[in-house]
């Protein structure tokens, strides 16, 4: 996910982008600071961005602990800020130029550890239905079927996520919400119908998000 090649073909479509790393002559006819630049390889990971995703990671065991412990509104409150964290990251590495390779790894390591894990003790504990944690899961196989293609074909190309998919990503941490809130005791159960529909949505976003990767997979591997 650093750096660019030439371009590899309408197959590939705009949510694979070439990786390869400069060199720092190379980098040095860029803007500085791009990601696959030397420098952005070469800067120190230690920045606020990088420390925020590194406490939504702790954050992770913390919320599964106090989910298995029965203490819903706290396991909700835990929750909620690794979610917020995971915008505000984003948003500071990006005001302030702080992009890291560190950042690039950690960054959706920390997402889906938190929304498989969510998704998985929700499920288990009858609070959500398991079609929600399969579509979620064959969304990622998609994914990671078509970043290991790309390497596979020699390619090495970064799978950029889909609008479709970002929507899918929104509305699956909105449902572990309301589902944890409605666990809490929260809203009462009024909020259960608020629940089943952006369930069922983001369901839908899963599954064509799904499709999306798996149209550019097979366009990938004819090509």
């Amino acid at each position: 996910m650093l750096g660019r090649a030439a371009a590899v073909g309408s197959a590939t479509g705009s949510y694979l982008r070439p990786v390869e790393m400069e060199t720092a002559e190379q980098a040095g006819c860029r803007a500085p600071g791009r990601p696959g630049d030397a420098a952005w390889y070469a800067r120190s990971s230690v920045n606020l961005p990088n420390a925020i995703t590194s406490i939504r990671l702790a954050l992770v065991p913390v919320f599964a602990w106090l989910h298995l412990t029965d203490r819903p509104f706290s396991a909700m409150v835990v929750f909620t800020v690794a979610a917020l964290s995971d915008g505000i990251d984003g948003l500071l590495a990006r005001l302030f130029d702080q992009r890291t390779r560190l950042g690039a790894i950690l960054d959706p390591i920390a997402d889906k550890l938190l929304v498989a894990t969510s998704l998985v003790l929700l499920v288990v504990s009858g609070t959500l239905p398991p079609w929600l944690f399969l579509t979620a899961l064959l969304r990622d196989a998609a994914v990671g079927s078509l970043g290991l293609a790309s390497r596979l074909k020699g390619r090495w190309l970064e799978v950029e996520p889909t609008r479709i998919s970002k929507y899918a990503t929104f509305t699956v941490m909105a449902t572990v919400f309301l589902a944890l809130g409605y666990r809490a005791g929260v809203g009462g159960p009024e909020v259960v119908p608020y629940l089943r529909v952006v369930a069922i949505v983001a369901a839908q976003c899963l599954l064509v998000a799904s499709l999306q990767y798996g149209h550019r997979l097979f366009g990938l591997l004819r090509a």
